[in-house]
């Protein structure tokens, strides 16, 4: 609605700014449009379910491609944090119109849900409690997996390629793991 924000307005220094942490769910459609539009290249992201991954592999060994994806009420619930109370009916509301997001000016009930979003993200027993648990050995995979996210519907094909370095690396050190184990045994 606000073009001139993005850059006159400070929007996009805040957005690639490493120093400002911005908490979300899920951010590849919001990045491809803020760099197509715009040209900002998100930094500085923490994502919650990436976070709650990590924590999977950290906590019980799961690798992080084989943690389920939840949506960010789910994980509120994981981790007793508030929900969205109008996330379903809004589900319902956008599967009949696409375009519910496009409309602007934006309406007083896509506001509240949007609100109820960010308080659902930033609550402490959320956000404060995820981004405290991923201990340091974890921190570069859990920074790699929002990097990639950023870019996941910018560059998909590299992408595409470094998950799956990913999971190939974390296959042949489950293996070398357990031939270990039946050498000892």
């Amino acid at each position: 609605a606000s073009p001139n924000m993005v850059v006159d307005g400070g929007l996009k220094s805040l957005l690639e700014s490493e120093q400002v942490t911005k908490v979300m769910h899920d951010c590849r459609n919001d990045s491809a449009n803020l760099y197509n539009q715009f040209g900002v290249m998100l930094k500085g992201v923490f994502f919650t379910h990436f976070a709650h991954s990590v924590l999977q592999q950290q906590l019980y060994n799961i690798p992080v491609y084989k943690v389920k994806n939840v949506s960010l009420n789910a994980l509120c619930e994981i981790y007793n944090a508030p929900i969205n109370p109008m996330k379903e009916q809004l589900k319902n509301v956008y599967r009949k119109d696409q375009r519910y997001w496009a409309r602007r000016p934006l309406t007083k009930d896509m506001l509240i849900y949007a609100a109820s979003d960010v308080l659902s993200l930033i609550h402490p027993s959320l956000y404060g409690y995820i981004s405290s648990s991923i201990i340091p050995e974890y921190q570069t995979l859990f920074e790699d997996l929002c990097s990639e996210q950023v870019f996941m519907n910018i560059q998909p094909a590299e992408v595409r390629i470094r998950k799956r370095q990913r999971k190939i690396n974390t296959e042949v050190f489950e293996l070398r793991q357990k031939l270990s184990q039946c050498n000892k045994n």
